[in-house]
């Protein structure tokens, strides 16, 4: 057991606090990033700027090249063209990790099973060459930082999920390092702590002010943790924003069906007065009014949200409602604050969403239902 003299909190002066052990803020550019495996194409030239002190997440499926991009970042990644610049000074082509400075938190934390809590929490700064007195202090502002104090000389196998992952917090930021990569860091949680590590992370980044870069698949965990949602498909972003932005206006059906569950339709465009409208060509059915004057583009489809649909009588004093349609009830999951409804109509499987106080506004024991929608509140996609 590691038998070093601690250093208490209260016992730390004012001439100890010392200064970061990096300058840098935390602005990070990438530009035209490329990275093949063989004929595999990881990223396709890709270009994003992060402002220091931002919550950014790189949002998508398995396989669309976020990790891959987070460890171009941290130098874990050789790329194969492209530069990463930090602040405004470019890095030299592939730099290797241990000289950007960067902190990283793993989805499986990789603790040294041999260290206490506190050795390895202070471990990168002794590999640093930080002075003794410097690491103390440093370890012990770090400890608190992550509420570990007490369990300092616990090893990780004694530590629950939460509590090992706090371990790997406080190692990524013992340094101070001006931006803080996180690769799927709740991935390995259940759902009950994930979302309690999701608040402790939010927290943390507004008390500390640092950039944070945010990797996950898990498109409710970065919509409600980041400043901004980056979303990538086979190696390119397809869209980015904040999460709000994202989820009203995704630009295309993968961002519609990737950022949230959403129905999408196809229609072809008519001008009615003084608005075109996107019908269905099948029933008739108005799935979109835009008010502009100009021909709207060659894109046929909108996306409507689960939760944008009326069921029953519910939307029948909306006065642009899309008119009734006629549906069958298939599958119910009740999901406490809501219930996803699976319908089948004339249009083919809908999702609805019905919030908990409307349902005591709706027979649900009836299979046959009407829906409708306010054609002005779908989304027209890009084709």
């Amino acid at each position: 057991m590691d038998r070093s003299p601690k250093l208490s909190m209260e016992n730390i002066q004012t001439e100890d606090i010392l200064t970061p052990l990096t300058a840098q803020t935390g602005r990070l550019r990438l530009s035209s990033i490329r990275k093949s495996y063989g004929a595999v194409k990881a990223l396709r030239g890709v270009s994003l700027d992060i402002e220091a002190g931002e919550f950014v997440a790189l949002l998508g499926p398995s396989g669309c090249g976020k990790t891959t991009l987070l460890g171009a970042i941290a130098g874990f990644v050789d790329i194969d063209d492209g530069a990463v610049e930090i602040d405004g000074n470019p890095l030299p082509k592939n730099t290797p990790a241990y000289e950007r400075n960067l902190g990283v938190v793993f989805q499986h934390y990789a603790l040294f099973p041999h260290m206490t809590v506190r050795r390895n929490i202070s471990f990168p700064l002794e590999i640093r060459g930080v002075s003794p007195r410097a690491m103390e202090v440093l370890v012990a502002k770090a400890l608190e930082m992550v509420d570990l104090g007490e369990l300092q000389e616990r090893f990780p196998a004694e530590l629950s999920g939460g509590q090992q992952q706090r371990v790997a917090l406080a190692r990524a930021l013992v340094y101070s390092p001006p931006i803080l990569l996180l690769d799927e860091p709740l991935g390995a949680l259940d759902r009950r702590l994930r979302d309690a590590m999701q608040a402790e992370l939010m927290d943390l980044h507004r008390r500390l002010g640092k950039t944070f870069v945010y990797v996950t698949h898990d498109q409710d965990e970065a919509l409600a943790m980041a400043d901004r949602v980056v979303v990538m498909r086979n190696g390119i972003i397809e869209q980015q924003g904040a999460p709000l932005y994202l989820y009203h206006n995704p630009c295309n059906e993968f961002v519609a069906k990737f950022v949230g569950e959403c129905n999408v339709l196809v229609g072809h465009w008519e001008q009615r007065g003084k608005s075109w409208v996107l019908v269905e060509p099948r029933t008739g059915l108005i799935l979109h009014q835009n008010f502009g004057t100009a021909q709207p583009s060659l894109a046929s489809s909108v996306a409507i949200r689960p939760e944008w649909i009326h069921v029953g009588d519910a939307g029948s004093a909306d006065p642009f409602a899309s008119g009734a349609l006629r549906c069958k009830i298939t599958q119910m999951r009740f999901h406490g604050s809501d219930t996803l409804v699976n319908v089948h109509s004339e249009l083919g499987d809908l999702l609805v969403r019905i919030p908990h106080r409307m349902r005591s506004s709706i027979d649900l024991s009836q299979s046959a239902q009407s829906i409708s929608w306010n054609p002005t509140e779908s989304v027209v996609l890009a084709g």
